[in-house]
């Protein structure tokens, strides 16, 4: 499993990665740049081959969780099986 978050020292989604620990878990903190972003995800899919990826964000002035079941890239869409 590869757990992502964004880097930022009082980033609440480093915090919550930064409490994560298994055998099996691989973790990757962003840059916050969408460029930077993209070429980080690929180099660690391509170094770990995880079965499951998830990312972790704070979304700003939001004060309750958030589960977005669906991720976009280059118009092509995947949805989480329900």
């Amino acid at each position: 499993m590869l757990l992502t978050a964004f880097k930022g020292k009082y980033n609440t989604s480093k915090m919550l990665l930064d409490g994560a620990h298994g055998d099996q878990i691989h973790k990757l903190l962003f840059t916050n740049s969408f460029a930077a972003c993209e070429r980080e995800i690929r180099e660690a899919i391509a170094a770990c081959r995880p079965k499951y990826v998830i990312s972790f964000g704070q979304k700003p002035l939001i004060d309750r969780l958030c589960i977005e079941p669906v991720a976009c890239c280059q118009g092509a869409s995947l949805y989480c099986r329900k």
